[in-house]
């Protein structure tokens, strides 16, 4: 994950910690999730190319988070979840 990456997700850790009071270890649980995620998508854009990598970063992130770490489908729902709040998160703050 690069610096960028890192920049992108501390406004919104910082929202969840400080607006939304979220706990610590919830906190800690949504930055693991999106690192992880940030991390397939470059993976995934590295083996794709530029041109349609997003579909194909979060379908195959969430196979490997579902069949290495062998998830249950709740816990694949709970990581996919933090991964849809900060794409929320970035609209709503683009208004």
């Amino acid at each position: 994950m690069s610096d960028s990456d890192d920049h992108a997700i501390t406004p919104y850790l910082d929202y969840l910690r400080y607006e939304r009071r979220l706990s610590p270890r919830t906190c800690e649980s949504y930055q693991r999730d999106l690192k992880d995620y940030l991390n397939c998508v470059h993976n995934t854009k590295q083996i794709l190319g530029k041109r349609s990598h997003k579909h194909k970063s979060v379908s195959t992130w969430q196979m490997r988070i579902a069949v290495a770490l062998a998830l249950k489908a709740c816990s694949v729902g709970y990581r996919l979840y933090a991964v849809c709040l900060i794409t929320d998160y970035e609209k709503a703050c683009a208004k």
